[in-house]
């Protein structure tokens, strides 16, 4: 069953993470100027405009990776169980 993994590259301004599925490189996801952007390789999947403007306010951030997850999931043809994993880099490479 596929996992999306998301890999933190950015903590705000922008908020930023890589997308990965079994450990190969599908998209990234970003929150910049008020605008949440999901890409899957070169392909935008999902726009979105929270409430946050470089960085997800507290009570926002779930649900918008959810939505980007099942959005990069649904690209893949993959399971929607499980839909994501945040790590840090050092974690991601010791996998």
């Amino acid at each position: 069953m596929a996992k999306i993994q998301l890999v933190k590259t950015g903590g705000g301004c922008p908020e930023s993470y890589n997308a990965y599925i079994s450990g190969n490189y599908v998209g990234e996801l970003y929150l910049r100027h008020g605008v949440f952007i999901v890409s899957y390789y070169d392909s935008t999947l999902l726009r979105g405009y929270p409430i946050g403007d470089g960085i997800f306010d507290y009570d926002e951030r779930d649900g918008w990776l959810k939505r980007a997850c099942e959005a990069l999931l649904t690209a893949h043809n993959a399971p929607d169980e499980e839909l994501y994993e945040i790590l840090t880099e050092d974690e991601f490479n010791e996998r």
